[in-house]
């Protein structure tokens, strides 16, 4: 792979990336996946296990979890935990 061609792809993967990043700094990664995939608190956290409030508390950083929490929540949302685990 040439030079130019090398900066290309990594500009499309950087681009790639960028992309799925929220927007906002204050959102947190869970909240920019759930607004992105259009889900109200109360449906993932129902389908998860969780109540409406521990899925806010998640979002805006006044609780914290495991992985299997935030496992479930990925798999809810169709997302790898490494997307939302940083929360």
């Amino acid at each position: 792979m040439g030079r130019v061609t090398r900066r290309i792809v990594d500009r499309r993967v950087a681009a790639r990336v960028l992309s799925r990043m929220p927007t906002d700094l204050e959102t947190s990664p869970l909240a920019f996946w759930r607004a992105r995939r259009a889900k109200s608190l109360v449906a993932p956290a129902r389908q998860s296990g969780l109540s409406a409030a521990a899925v806010a508390a998640l979002e805006a950083g006044r609780a914290t979890a495991g992985t299997a929490v935030f496992g479930r929540l990925a798999q809810v949302l169709g997302i790898e935990v490494e997307d939302i685990a940083l929360c």
